[in-house]
């Protein structure tokens, strides 16, 4: 060995070169093997509270779909800025046409669900894009002892909208303001303004001023000009400042947030709300003890079946995805008894499933007020870009004031 030749060296010491890095490359491939395949599902939950989001995660993370651990991707679902896709997406749903996007979740049965649930989450060739999977509501949430001591007829729900202005008024009362709405928050603004113009003009209201608003430069065109040019916001707007004006709202109404609202519901220095159902569930059981839920009435109850303000969390399988054709048929499971009556409850919103076991009165009341609905309207927060709804709930405020 000693009297090797210096060339059988230099090969050996090329081919102990070559292995090493060959072995070293094999070593980083097979790191990056394992990598991938155990890379988790990425949930993006939007559509969910920061609480809600972890409840689904920690679902998910014991059904263990395709043998991997979920993850959230960013704080409360929020999707990340690398834009990267999720391999779920759980939001609310918008009526928009995403079937570029999505994949097709074919072979999925909604047939237990009330057929104005079962209409959300189709495309415009019939196509199922998303399945719904929560109902939240923005209802009047008001005070049984209060309403039903002024002589408002309480039968699982408020029915007219002159009765309840009627009775508004007549609980008007120094340092008292019998309705409560968090209008310093774009969302609850929106809501309160939308859930106003349904109710003095139904579906075809809403859909209109939806579509004069689908029409302003939100990118280009600062506040929208003259919002009493659409008649549906105008008389919405009119009843705003009519109510403030004789006291039924406060004041201070659009500065509130809610925990404003809590802090005035908890002294009990108000007899009603409009509020989600999900943020209805942040207040304390001892607060809510003597309050009822309602769908916001309508000025003529005789269409009061025409819309609901209800937006509908669903579950969409991003197409672009890397598990998308082997998650599809597993989504289903959404729908599906077990995760219905365990996550849905959960979270405190209403099943979409018939015969799903609802969490209380108001989850089960809010399912039927779905299926009595020919239409459920997803809220102007699911159909506007968050600079349009920061637009549109200034000039709100602008023209309140």
């Amino acid at each position: 060995m000693a009297n090797e030749h210096p060339k059988v060296k230099k090969q050996k010491a090329r081919f102990w070169i070559a292995a090493g890095a060959l072995s070293l490359l094999l070593l980083i491939a097979g790191a990056w093997f394992v990598a991938r395949q155990s890379r988790p599902l990425r949930i993006s939950a939007a559509g969910l509270s920061e609480s809600s989001s972890k409840v689904l995660a920690a679902y998910m993370m014991r059904q263990g779909w395709l043998g991997r651990k979920a993850a959230l991707v960013g704080p409360e679902g929020v999707e990340p800025v690398d834009g990267s896709v999720p391999d779920i997406r759980i939001a609310s749903w918008t009526g928009s046409p995403v079937s570029d996007e999505v994949s097709v979740l074919d072979g999925i049965s909604v047939g237990s669900m009330p057929g104005s649930i079962q209409a959300i989450g189709l495309g415009k060739d019939g196509d199922r894009l998303a399945l719904p999977i929560a109902l939240d509501h923005v209802e009047l949430a008001f005070r049984r002892d209060l309403f039903a001591r002024n002589g408002l007829v309480v039968e699982n729900r408020i029915v007219s909208f002159s009765d309840l202005n009627t009775v508004l008024h007549a609980m008007v009362a120094k340092d008292f303001f019998p309705l409560l709405v968090a209008g310093g928050d774009d969302r609850a603004l929106l809501d309160f303004l939308a859930v106003l113009v349904v109710s003095m003009g139904g579906l075809g209201a809403y859909e209109a001023a939806e579509k004069s608003l689908s029409t302003f430069d939100w990118q280009n065109g600062g506040l929208p000009a003259g919002l009493s040019a659409i008649p549906a916001l105008r008389d919405a707007l009119d009843w705003m400042r009519t109510w403030k004006r004789d006291g039924v709202l406060h004041p201070e109404w659009l500065a509130f947030r809610a925990s404003d609202v809590l802090s005035i519901a908890r002294l009990r220095l108000t007899a009603s709300c409009v509020m989600r159902l999900s943020e209805h569930r942040q207040w304390p059981v001892g607060v809510l003890q003597n309050w009822q839920a309602s769908p916001f009435p309508f000025r003529d109850p005789q269409v009061a079946g025409s819309a609901l303000l209800a937006p509908v969390v669903v579950v969409m399988v991003p197409r672009a995805g890397r598990y998308a054709k082997k998650l599809v048929p597993l989504v289903a499971e959404f729908s599906g008894e077990v995760f219905q009556e365990t996550v849905v409850q959960d979270w405190g919103l209403a099943p979409v499933l018939g015969n799903a076991e609802a969490l209380d009165r108001e989850s089960g009341d809010l399912r039927f007020w779905a299926a009595a609905s020919r239409r459920l309207l997803p809220g102007w927060d699911a159909e506007l870009s968050g600079k349009s709804m920061k637009l549109f709930s200034e000039a709100v405020r602008i023209a309140l004031r």
